[in-house]
């Protein structure tokens, strides 16, 4: 009973990313569209990136999500599934997982330099689009190395 009620969660999980994520990608294009001179190169290349990003790692989240919903269902070998997840990430399988969710954080921050390069807005708006994703990287890095 427990994995059926994982496995629905697990699918149910994916209905906020599911409201949001199709506006990501319009917002992205309307980040972008004010580069004129300076920044041009590097807000399209982030933002396209970021985009790439987005539509890559999207799909195999929900690829994830399916196998999960799939491996509480009964008669399926369990420990097989989560062997398989565990091993997901390292393996080439899961190469689109992880370089998607890079694609996002370099493109995001390229996309706000190109902003502050191009003098588009105002300058403490691209430094906060850029924000999150160094704080989460710089947070996520800090945290794996081991303590001396």
């Amino acid at each position: 009973m427990y994995c059926l009620v994982a496995g629905c969660w697990s699918a149910c999980s994916n209905v906020p990313r599911c409201l949001w994520a199709p506006m990501a990608v319009p917002a992205l294009f309307a980040l972008m569209n004010p580069l004129r001179r300076r920044g041009t190169v590097l807000g399209h290349l982030g933002g396209g990136m970021a985009i790439l990003g987005f539509t890559v790692s999207g799909l195999a989240l929900a690829g994830v999500q399916y196998v999960v919903y799939e491996a509480s269902s009964p008669g399926v070998d369990r420990h097989a599934v989560a062997a398989f997840i565990s091993q997901a990430t390292s393996d080439p399988v899961g190469a689109p997982l992880v370089m998607g969710h890079y694609f996002i954080v370099l493109g995001i921050v390229l996309l706000a330099v190109g902003l502050l390069r191009g003098r588009v807005g105002y300058r403490w708006a691209a430094i906060a689009l850029a924000a999150p994703p160094v704080v989460g990287t710089l947070t996520a890095w800090c945290a794996r190395r081991p303590v001396r």
